[in-house]
């Protein structure tokens, strides 16, 4: 028999200048007067172990991302695709 083990990876963050480990994004939706509202909200954690959900305009990442393994087309051939 095989183990399997299901891992979550966070990603270092600031939220306010305080450190915090990035979960993932939460989708989210509210009626507001006859209207649905769409959003997404950020799970963080901080070094005291609380959590919080925060918006994605306040959350800066501080790892890097993995840009570096991403091929990034020019945009003005991205722009000429749609043209064909």
């Amino acid at each position: 028999m095989r183990d399997i083990k299901i891992v979550q990876e966070v990603r270092a963050c600031y939220v306010e200048d305080k450190k915090a480990l990035f979960h993932g994004w939460f989708p989210f939706g509210r009626l507001k007067d006859n209207h649905v509202l769409n959003y997404v909200l950020g799970l963080v954690e901080y070094e005291n172990g609380k959590t919080d959900l925060i918006v994605p305009g306040k959350i800066q990442f501080a790892d890097g991302g993995n840009f570096g393994e991403i091929i990034f087309f020019p945009k003005e051939d991205l722009n000429h695709e749609s043209d064909k």
